[in-house]
């Protein structure tokens, strides 16, 4: 499992950034690397992506 941490702040409603967020849609055309989105349960969602670091990618 690989976990992200950082901040960002936008300019625009909670919810417009909420729906965005978990839209495969919106995240295709934001990440090039994005493959797919899936809701796991209620709290959690797995997104897979292809990722290339130094040389290794997969």
């Amino acid at each position: 499992m690989v976990e992200i941490e950082g901040e960002h702040r936008f300019e625009a409603a909670k919810d417009t950034l909420w729906q965005a967020l978990f839209d495969p849609a919106t995240l295709r055309a934001a990440l090039p690397a994005f493959e797919s989105l899936e809701r796991i349960d209620e709290d959690t969602y797995e997104l897979v992506a292809f990722v290339e670091v130094r040389g290794f990618w997969g």
